[in-house]
């Protein structure tokens, strides 16, 4: 069987990655012009920083709304966890580094909200169904693929990308800027 999945300690982790995005964009707050430009890409095909935090802050709420039981009609971001197509479909982009923040931190509190007032067990199935759904569009996830092959990788992609993005537009940060306090101690 099956071990079950954590489904609010998951939503600690995922709260603690919109933490570590705030911290990259506070760093590059300091000394830095307010209109910093959150356009740069890697690539030109790739999300600009701008649409990076929208799909980071936004797929977090979504993938918190999933595990705790909130609907798509009370989150709309339940409905746009990953994938939502062309940048068009993001919505209103940050255009500072302090509105990009906001919205980060506003994510950060949006999910330990959700965590807090879950009407689901902090303990779920780990084949439980989990459904996004958008217009025209249903994926079927086990809760279990949801969270440790779906949700999370891609949240990690998006930290890494505004890591990325940030040291290429000469941001003085590091490894341990992303990774954040060390997990264990030294002898």
């Amino acid at each position: 069987m099956d071990t079950p999945i954590d489904a609010l300690g998951t939503c600690t982790r995922l709260a603690a990655l919109l933490g570590r995005a705030d911290h990259l964009l506070a760093r590059a707050e300091d000394g830095r012009p307010t209109e910093f430009g959150l356009d740069r890409r890697l690539a030109p095909d790739m999300f600009s920083l701008a649409e990076q935090v929208v799909v980071l802050a936004d797929s977090l709420i979504g993938s918190a709304a999933l595990l705790t039981g909130h609907s798509a009609s009370t989150v709309r971001e339940a409905a746009w966890v990953f994938n939502r197509g062309a940048a068009e479909g993001l919505g209103e982009l940050p255009v500072t580094l302090a509105a990009a923040r906001h919205r980060l931190l506003a994510a950060h509190s949006a999910v330990i909200d959700m965590a807090r007032d879950s009407p689901r067990p902090a303990s779920q199935r780990a084949d439980a169904e989990v459904v996004v759904a958008r217009p025209g569009h249903v994926r079927r996830f086990r809760l279990a693929a949801f969270v440790h092959d779906y949700a999370l990788p891609n949240a990690y992609f998006h930290l890494t990308m505004i890591h990325a993005l940030l040291r290429q537009a000469g941001v003085v940060i590091g490894k341990a800027d992303y990774e954040g306090p060390r997990p264990y101690t030294l002898d």
